[in-house]
């Protein structure tokens, strides 16, 4: 895994979804959450960003492709 400036491969592009992408992979690449850490639930992360579930998922599901993301989080938790 390089460093937190490589261009995600998977990022969706120019969206609600990228800005979220960039913040969490930023995060978990810093090392701000200890390996192995659940995130939040995806409800809770929509609350924290201002944004739907479903933008959440696509976030998610872009960190999971690009391999920085395993998706280990508890969907419903809030």
């Amino acid at each position: 895994m390089a460093g937190v400036a490589q261009t995600a491969r998977q990022s969706p592009e120019g969206s609600k979804a990228q800005r979220v992408y960039l913040l969490l992979r930023d995060e978990i690449l810093r090392g701000a959450r200890a390996g192995g850490t659940t995130l939040p639930g995806e409800l809770r992360l929509a609350e924290l960003h201002g944004v739907s579930r479903v933008t959440i998922r696509r976030a998610l599901d872009a960190l999971a492709a690009d391999g920085i993301y395993t998706g280990t989080w508890n969907p419903g938790d809030a």
